[in-house]
């Protein structure tokens, strides 16, 4: 079992006063009766509740050195960085034995308190005690995460964050995987066991993310081993909420005890655990790449315990960020030679050839596909799923070919029109449901109302749809009410309607292999197994 935050406190405060040279009990007295703090509230209290506990513990007058630190933990409880000796002492600590340079975490100390950058030491230990604390502010955040405490004790009371409304949806079945899938979680499962690197080689809509998910999730159960100490490092937002998706779908049906899944981007902090004596963070961890790469750069304490504790790391859509991708590889072998990774990717084969001389070197030449020979050779991957039924044929389509002529750095106005012939020439070539991602909000919302008019049944998407109507909109696209479901930054990823035989994609890219660009792409490739479509046309705005 793991230790609770109570225990990540008490070894806080033992490190810092080891680490210190300080006597924990002669600290406690000295600052429980000094004149500065003897009038403060948690100094009160601190009293008090040794007077009530402390004769039934047989502490006497003294509270035992060993017992200081759970003494403290206890009696603050989520209040323990409310008290201003506290605060120093563990901030003295870090600064002084933390997980970089002093110089480097001082340095850290002043961002975070907006302190001139040329402080001392002894002016950051004497503001830290003086500061006005503020729970649940940026500063109060970043200084729990730079103690290395769980964010709990940085925030003011508790919040009752449940919706008024939420759905009672049906129970679905997990389907069990196919076989190539199968045969790609065996061989990613055995180089978990030899703490090996492998990089999976499937096509976008075959199942990766499931896939890899699941072999993962399989490996730790195989080895009792608890599901913890995932890593997943994915290149968007959009991919790492697909991952946290996946692995919630997932854990639900493979496991009876609670997991924690951690979104660990767009700023958010996670609380780290004890086991052992060592500091691990519980669960899976999934975070952006550009988020983790700034973590570790800063010398985040909580990047370096994940990057040291975990035992799988999965890398989505490997093939980008190479430069910092071998320096993650690197570190673990130097810090963590246990950690297993595995990279996934569809796209293995860069345009430059150096590029995949490099990303085979990372993995040690040790490709799995779900095809034989499709290590090499994606295409053949590709073409042989499409056979299967797994995939949907991809069908470009250029602006050109479908009698519509584009304008160069036109206004909204003309972007709509332009978009409405895109979408009236797919019904002309036999499309009955067209999934569309539009540039804008207003576009998309534009787009639905002129089509409905137009007597086509359409229906629009964005953020600020209450859940119920979403759920519903989507519902009638998959039972085929609508023929075009359009959307703005909602249905790129987690979004499932296999008779989607068109997706439209207004966004003007240069790059349409971009990971965005190929999520919402997938969406329309799940072929006849996968209960969808032949064939898919693609059009993006980008292709001239």
């Amino acid at each position: 079992m793991e230790d609770g935050n109570q225990t990540v406190v008490q070894v806080a405060l033992n490190e810092a006063f080891q680490s210190l040279n300080i006597e924990p009990w002669l600290w406690l007295d000295n600052t429980l009766h000094s004149r500065e703090w003897v009038e403060h509230e948690q100094s009160n209290h601190l009293r008090k509740l040794m007077m009530d506990i402390g004769s039934k513990l047989g502490w006497g007058r003294e509270v035992p050195d060993d017992d200081v630190a759970a003494f403290l933990s206890i009696g603050l409880g989520r209040d323990l960085l409310r008290y201003p000796p506290i605060r120093s002492l563990l901030v003295s600590h870090r600064i002084s034995n933390g997980f970089d340079s002093e110089e480097d975490a001082l340095l850290r100390a002043c961002t975070i308190f907006t302190l001139p950058p040329q402080s001392s030491f002894e002016d950051v230990v004497a503001h830290t005690e003086l500061l006005n604390w503020r729970p649940s502010t940026k500063a109060a955040l970043e200084f729990c995460e730079f103690i290395c405490l769980p964010s709990r004790f940085a925030r003011a009371g508790s919040t009752d964050d449940r919706p008024p409304m939420f759905l009672a949806e049906p129970f679905t079945p997990l389907p069990p995987l196919l076989d190539f899938q199968s045969r790609v979680k065996d061989k990613i499962i055995e180089t978990l066991d030899e703490s090996g690197r492998s990089l999976v080689v499937m096509p976008t809509g075959s199942g990766k993310t499931r896939t890899a998910v699941e072999s993962a999730i399989s490996f730790l159960l195989n080895n009792e081993m608890g599901i913890g100490r995932i890593l997943w490092l994915a290149d968007r937002d959009e991919l790492c909420e697909q991952a946290v998706q996946s692995f919630h779908q997932i854990l639900v049906h493979r496991t009876s005890e609670p997991v924690q899944i951690w979104r660990y981007w767009t700023g958010n902090s996670i609380d780290i655990s004890i086991k052992n004596s060592r500091r691990f963070v519980p669960g899976v961890v999934v975070t952006s790449t550009q988020q983790f790469r700034n973590r570790i750069k800063n010398g985040d304490p909580i990047a370096g315990h994940i990057l040291a504790s975990c035992r799988v790391v999965i890398i989505d859509e490997v093939h980008r960020n190479l430069d910092w991708n071998e320096k993650i590889l690197k570190a673990l072998d130097r810090e963590n030679s246990e950690a297993a990774v595995i990279g996934l990717t569809a796209t293995p084969l860069r345009r430059e050839r150096h590029e995949t001389e490099r990303l085979a070197t990372m993995f040690n030449e040790n490709a799995i596909s779900p095809i034989e020979g499709g290590e090499t050779d994606p295409n053949l991957c590709r073409d042989v799923l499409i056979e299967k039924g797994i995939l949907a044929k991809r069908v470009d389509v250029t602006a050109s070919e479908l009698g519509v002529q584009l304008s160069v750095d036109s206004s909204p106005s003309k972007r709509l029109a332009e978009a409405i012939e895109i979408l009236t020439a797919f019904i002309e070539r036999g499309a009955d449901s067209v999934l569309a991602f539009a540039e804008s909000v207003s576009q998309s919302r534009k787009l639905a109302s002129i089509l409905s008019l137009m007597g086509m049944p359409a229906r629009h998407l964005d953020s600020g749809t209450p859940i119920a109507e979403r759920r519903s909109i989507i519902s009638a696209f998959r039972g085929g009410n609508l023929k075009f479901l359009f959307n703005y930054d909602i249905l790129t990823t987690g979004f499932d309607a296999p008779n989607t035989d068109a997706a439209a994609i207004f966004r003007t890219t240069e790059d349409c292999d971009q990971p965005l660009i190929t999520q919402m792409v997938g969406r329309g490739l799940r072929g006849p197994k996968f209960g969808g479509t032949e064939e898919c046309m693609v059009f993006i705005r980008g292709m001239r």
